[in-house]
């Protein structure tokens, strides 16, 4: 009689945990934490599973990247004829990402056979399946998920002129309290925020006024030479439903308390036209801001630019040269110009990957393994310092559901294979490069870099520096020239210093109009021009003005 009721509760025990745990599954999967749901469901345990909930595992499974389990278990259903379209989907996609291009390309013809829409996107998958096996991996030595990535959302931004910008999801309770790092599993609804790192900052959240504390940031960006800041936020619990879709912003920093004031709304911030704007970016000269934009007619997102000029940020127009008939998103300016995106758009390995678009040529490239996969890749940004770039992915192995992952590319072994060679006697004397100003302004016209052996050998070397002679046309009065000569460069030290050289080796001659490169007495628009430069050329002696 005791066996019999040991047994009884033991059966009553267990179905009440697996109750539990089902539970469990379900609340998760309807809160889109897959990778949660995921777990609970192998706790009830699959092959139990009633066919709702298998179907929600598979959903769940595909959502994480975990297409082995997609693969296994949508199979046995895909011949059932009440099975929604989108299993046979699921599975084209996983054996796609399982190098199974076969039979991916088997199942995205019949997933086109159930669907009457979106027919030239289920081609285009088949194309990617077609060519993926012919593509070269990228050269590198080690692509590692970073150190310092949390349970949940994690993405990479950029190296500003303050730091490197990264972002991290926070969780907050049914009362809007923030929850603690072992309890985000339990929060209510979680907010993206930005961090600052440099040197002066560790780790430090960027604060943001006390009305949009409970604001989602899912970009900033610094626009050069000033302190002002775009950036793009929600506000997902706010009684105004319209402000819970991301919209542009404009603000000022403080560096000192690393926070940002005086936020209001910029003028074509989305709110004008009921459209979702987010994912801002300046390019380094300040002059080209780039952001992804999805109206309320449009289920699909583009890239807009806008261009600042004679004091004022036009109106943003589509980026017709990459923007394809599905997303483009994440744009993000890099350090020589171009820009960066992610788009599900074009032939790639899945879902969203990673492309740089070059304005000058106009030519787009498809970055490849492993910087994309078969999940979302995104937020690429290149460190030309030290040859390693950062991005984000939310592919299945990674701390959280979305990662930041830091690349150092094969390019890196020559530098240590030259480390220690000096600098050769032709290129010191020979090196001369100019950078011109357009009348009044700060900012080159062209990109400030040098050549790669040159920052070896100023690493290697500390008795070189740069020595940075700034010229200002004649026109205006001579103490403003010497100013503006002197700021001049002072941007040209920035972004050196952005490039890897230390301080103490950048010397800037302010000249302002004295000593011009081109001696004139009435100087004509072309002489003018090429007096408002910066020459930089490298010197062997410590004995230098530094400013």
């Amino acid at each position: 009689m005791k066996s019999s009721i040991s047994i009884l509760f033991f059966i009553l025990f267990n179905s009440l945990m697996f109750s539990q745990e089902a539970f469990k599954a379900n609340t998760y999967f309807d809160r889109f934490e897959y990778d949660l749901a995921s777990e609970h469901y192998k706790v009830v345990g699959v092959k139990t599973l009633t066919t709702n909930d298998l179907l929600k595992y598979i959903y769940s499974a595909y959502a994480i990247g975990d297409f082995k389990e997609v693969v296994l278990h949508a199979e046995p259903l895909l011949n059932d004829p009440e099975t929604a379209p989108f299993f046979h989907w699921a599975f084209a996609q996983s054996n796609s990402a399982m190098g199974k291009h076969n039979a991916a390309i088997e199942g995205y013809k019949r997933y086109k056979g159930l669907v009457q829409k979106d027919l030239d996107f289920v081609d285009l998958r088949i194309k990617s399946s077609e060519v993926i096996d012919s593509w070269k991996s990228i050269d590198f030595i080690q692509n590692d998920n970073d150190s310092q990535n949390f349970s949940k959302g994690d993405l990479s931004g950029y190296v500003s002129e303050y730091g490197q910008i990264r972002y991290q999801e926070i969780g907050l309770d049914s009362i809007s309290r923030p929850v603690k790092t072992q309890q985000i599993n339990d929060a209510e609804i979680l907010l993206l925020k930005p961090l600052l790192l440099s040197s002066e900052v560790k780790n430090s959240f960027i604060s943001i006024p006390d009305s949009f504390a409970l604001a989602s940031i899912n970009s900033i960006s610094f626009i050069p030479n000033s302190k002002n800041i775009f950036l793009s936020l929600s506000q997902p619990i706010h009684p105004d439903t319209i402000l819970h879709l991301p919209h542009i912003y404009i603000g000022k920093y403080n560096t000192g308390q690393n926070s940002i004031s005086d936020v209001k709304l910029w003028d074509y911030s989305g709110m004008e036209d009921s459209s979702s704007c987010a994912h801002v970016t300046v390019n380094w000269k300040g002059n080209i801001m780039a952001f992804s934009k999805k109206s309320y007619q449009n289920q699909y997102s583009d890239i807009y630019i806008s261009q600042y000029n004679d004091g004022n940020w036009n109106k943003p127009q589509p980026l017709q040269r990459i923007n394809s008939q599905w997303n483009e998103m994440f744009p993000l300016f890099q350090r020589d110009g171009k820009l960066s995106f992610s788009s599900n758009g074009r032939i790639g390995y899945g879902k969203l990957d990673i492309y740089i678009y070059d304005f000058q040529k106009g030519q787009i490239t498809h970055l490849k393994t492993p910087i994309n996969s078969a999940m979302d890749d995104f937020n690429y940004f290149k460190d030309t310092n030290n040859h390693q770039a950062k991005y984000s992915s939310n592919r299945k192995g990674g701390s959280g559901d979305d990662d930041i992952y830091t690349i150092e590319f094969e390019e890196k072994k020559v530098v240590a294979a030259l480390k220690n060679q000096r600098i050769q006697e032709p290129l010191i004397e020979d090196l001369h490069q100019s950078f011109y100003f357009k009348f009044d302004e700060r900012i080159p016209k062209n990109l400030v870099t040098i050549d790669s052996s040159v920052l070896r050998a100023l690493g290697n070397n500390t008795d070189l520096y740069i020595q940075l002679d700034c010229h200002a046309d004649k026109r205006g009065a001579n103490e403003y020239n010497e100013r503006l000569s002197k700021d001049r460069g002072g941007i040209i030290k920035k972004e050196l210093l952005q490039l890897g050289v230390s301080p103490e080796q950048i010397s800037i001659l302010p000249f302002g109009e004295n000593r011009p490169p081109i001696e004139c007495v009435k100087c004509d628009e072309e002489q003018h021009a090429k007096n408002r430069v910066v020459i930089l050329s490298i010197h062997k002696t410590k004995e230098k003005n530094a400013l």
